[in-house]
């Protein structure tokens, strides 16, 4: 069953009413839809005048929900495209299991958008945290070769050697695992001096 038709079968239930309430209940069941939540935000009812298309509209208002109207052949259609004013418009006819339904949708989808954007965002700067490591191993690796790591202050050692052992960690996780730790500012100097050292341009990254 498709959701619009389980608003509709929620909504019959109800004795005939003719406040505003009442009467946008009625008009949904006639000549309603609502779109699938996990498609599209859409909800609409088709009305076979101007008129009356007018008079829903106004009544949808009175509410305050954003309905708008559009024709379509010889109708006039009174829709919605905005969550907050479908989720009111079910509420308003009644139709309270299908806004829970609704609303546990959204819900999921909002989580699915926010894991994909989280994941995203940490893919993008663990790529942006690796390509900068790998600069700094590449002058890491030219000094071992042209003179050693020896010869290079000890501070600088021990930054180097955990630069090359954690090329996934950013700066700051970098700093925490010196003893003492130190801040994420002064690895970064502590790096670009060995980038001069070994003779490689810094990467902006």
């Amino acid at each position: 069953m498709s959701f619009s038709a389980k608003v509709k079968e929620e909504l019959i239930k109800y004795e005939k009413d003719y406040s505003e309430r009442g009467i946008l209940r009625d008009v949904f069941i006639l000549g309603g839809s609502v779109n699938d939540p996990n498609k599209t935000y859409h909800l609409e009812i088709v009305m076979h005048s101007k008129e009356e298309a007018e008079k829903i509209c106004g009544m949808m208002v009175s509410f305050d929900l954003h309905a708008k109207i559009i024709k379509r052949k010889k109708d006039y259609v009174v829709y919605m495209k905005e969550r907050e004013s479908i989720v009111d418009f079910l509420n308003i006819v009644g139709a309270h299991i299908s806004l829970l339904e609704f609303e546990n949708v959204r819900i999921l989808k909002e989580l699915r958008s926010n894991t994909n954007r989280i994941v995203n965002c940490d893919t993008a700067n663990l790529e942006k945290t690796v390509g900068a490591a790998g600069k700094y191993i590449e002058a890491i690796n030219k000094i071992i070769k042209k003179s050693g790591l020896g010869s290079l202050p000890e501070n600088l050692v021990k930054t180097a050697n955990l630069r090359i052992d954690h090329p996934d960690l950013s700066l700051e996780e970098l700093g925490e695992l010196h003893d003492p730790p130190v801040s994420k500012s002064c690895v970064y100097h502590r790096l670009k001096k060995i980038i001069e050292i070994g003779d490689i341009k810094k990467s902006t990254s």
